[in-house]
């Protein structure tokens, strides 16, 4: 009795090991994929005048948004309504969509790169390397990436060192694949 009590433990034993090992394991991602198309729903920009030690603090939901002297195509486009496309797990930015062409219908394109930290698995910076004009690389800062939206920031002294510090915050809402 005491035989099968212990083979019967043994066969429950196999069993279990069989199907724990055997099972397909599924984990969800620990970080979100930023690949898709998005509009800039809002922008936000905090200026700070070191010198003079005056703030401002600007929202944008409409209209066109525009930085002093625009280089890229984030420094000046229409809130809300201009399209971009991340591309090739953060590696391709697309923008001037022509929405009468079939195929790919993004007319201009730019390397980028989507760095993760090491220890936390969360996207921390996009850098785009804009080389159609001259090579400009914009750095943004990841702050906050959801499963549809992301929020990037990037400082800029327009004026050089002596003029104020600009802090611009694109709030990007995924609005297809």
């Amino acid at each position: 009795m005491k035989k099968i009590n212990n083979l019967m433990r043994l066969g429950v034993i196999i069993l279990f090991s069989l199907l724990l090992f055997s099972c397909e394991r599924y984990e969800e991602p620990s970080y979100p994929n930023i690949d898709g198309e998005y509009v800039i729903d809002h922008v936000q920009v905090l200026i700070e005048d070191q010198i003079t030690g005056i703030r401002k603090d600007t929202l944008w939901y409409t209209d066109t948004f525009s930085l002093y002297m625009p280089i890229t195509p984030l420094d000046s486009f229409i809130v809300g309504t201009t399209r971009f496309k991340i591309t090739n797990n953060g590696r391709t930015f697309m923008w001037n969509k022509d929405q009468t062409v079939f195929g790919n219908p993004w007319t201009s394109q730019a390397p980028s790169y989507i760095h993760q930290d090491v220890l936390s698995r969360q996207w921390d910076i996009l850098q785009i390397h804009f080389m159609y004009s001259s090579s400009v690389t914009r750095v943004f800062e990841l702050t906050m990436v959801g499963m549809d939206d992301f929020s990037a920031w990037i400082r800029q002294y327009p004026f050089k060192a002596e003029g104020p510090k600009y802090q611009v915050r694109y709030h990007f809402h995924k609005v297809g694949p």
